[in-house]
């Protein structure tokens, strides 16, 4: 069987401790480069790339490299189609390489990722965050330490030893994981796709 062809990737590093005027540079940047060089537009706003389904490759992967405290660096890969989280890498100590996590549904075999390993779950607001979906986004605390948390948290994660919290103990046990990346969603995609987002996260 022939190897996967996995879509072209670009890299964009983010302080996580930077101020609020970095922070804003920082989406209109993701912004620009979810759009891509020559998008549609409709009524002078540029248009995602057309989807190509949430288990096959986007014409492009954004890469997002949180930079956070004490080393922690994972990279959060963003699809240019549709703006959503599908995976997230981190490098364990003293290996050159990264290790894959993909979110995508339950019975996805296909990998998005070179070598990914199946988290299970999707990366729907309905999974992360519960039956609410989108509007139980409000309850999800926002802001830098809440995003350096986020970050140490994918940086540190192995699959089959969770960070287990009181919460998780009645329930499902990648729940702590979920709601980060949700917040991480909130915080990247959503602040990237709708301008009052970003304002309330810059301003909070």
């Amino acid at each position: 069987m022939a190897p996967p062809d996995f879509a072209p990737s670009e890299e964009l590093p983010f302080n996580v401790r930077a101020d609020s005027r970095a922070y804003t540079a920082f989406i209109t940047t993701l912004r620009d480069t979810l759009a891509g060089t020559n998008p549609a537009r409709v009524r002078d706003r540029p248009v995602l790339a057309e989807q190509t389904g949430e288990t096959k490759q986007p014409p492009k992967w954004i890469h997002v490299v949180l930079n956070g405290d004490d080393g922690a660096a994972p990279k959060v890969a963003i699809r240019s189609d549709n703006a959503y989280i599908a995976g997230f890498a981190n490098r364990p100590k003293g290996s050159t390489e990264d290790v894959w996590f993909q979110l995508s549904p339950r019975d996805c075999k296909q990998p998005l990722f070179k070598g990914a390993k199946m988290l299970g779950f999707d990366g729907h607001y309905s999974t992360l965050v519960g039956a609410l979906g989108v509007e139980g986004l409000p309850n999800l605390e926002l802001g830098m330490e809440r995003t350096l948390e986020a970050t140490n948290v994918l940086w540190n994660y192995k699959l089959g030893k969770l960070e287990y919290t009181a919460a998780d103990a009645l329930g499902d046990p990648q729940q702590n994981l979920k709601r980060k990346l949700a917040l991480l969603a909130v915080t990247l995609c959503e602040a990237a796709r709708l301008e009052p987002v970003g304002g309330v996260i810059d301003g909070g």
